[in-house]
């Protein structure tokens, strides 16, 4: 009597851990794939949403000043470099509080946005009339993920341009995204 035992080869049992192996890192870089696509998709809404929000806010702000731009207005918007980042400005202006005999009065303080380019954030903060910074009303987070604010006035052509690059995530993971926009916004209030 002959007795059989059955079960794999020493090769059947090597190529089915063979197929194993493939099969589980087929699945695992499928899975991996899935959450850099899915990461990419959220960090593209969140970079558009931040954009659009800060872009529509500044925009608002700027209708509500002055057209005739410094020197030759006292009210319309203006850059203030900032002394300890070299190649940062601050956007300053006044904005429009009410009519008197038919010319614009303003805000006795300045609407101000900078970016804080440490922690990416454009803030909205204001200022009096001799530069000072006011805590009331307090500081906005006006954007997050914002790696650039490029405000550029042109005084003849009575408008101001504003660039923002807004950028989340990490290249070497394949899970970043960065959108830039430009904006050009003519006030229309005249003093």
């Amino acid at each position: 009597m002959k007795s059989e035992c059955g079960g794999f080869t020493i090769i059947e049992a090597m190529i089915s851990m063979t197929v194993l192996v493939l099969l589980t890192a087929f699945v695992l870089g499928s899975i991996s794939n899935t959450y850099m696509a899915t990461t990419m998709a959220d960090n593209a809404m969140l970079v558009t949403t931040q954009e659009s929000r800060a872009l529509g806010i500044i925009r608002e702000d700027l209708l509500q000043t002055s057209r005739n731009f410094p020197p030759s207005g006292n009210y319309g918007p203006f850059l203030d470099p900032d002394p300890w980042q070299p190649g940062i400005s601050e956007l300053r202006f006044r904005k429009i509080n009410g009519f008197s005999a038919g010319h614009a009065t303003y805000e006795n303080q300045y609407t101000c946005y900078y970016l804080d380019t440490t922690n990416n954030i454009l803030w909205r903060r204001y200022r009096d009339l001799s530069g000072t910074l006011l805590t009331d009303p307090p500081a906005e987070v006006i954007g997050l993920y914002v790696t650039t604010f490029t405000p550029v006035i042109d005084a003849n052509a009575k408008t101001v341009t504003i660039t923002l690059t807004n950028s989340k995530g990490r290249a070497d993971r394949n899970e970043d995204a960065s959108i830039t926009r430009t904006v050009v916004i003519t006030p229309y209030n005249i003093d």
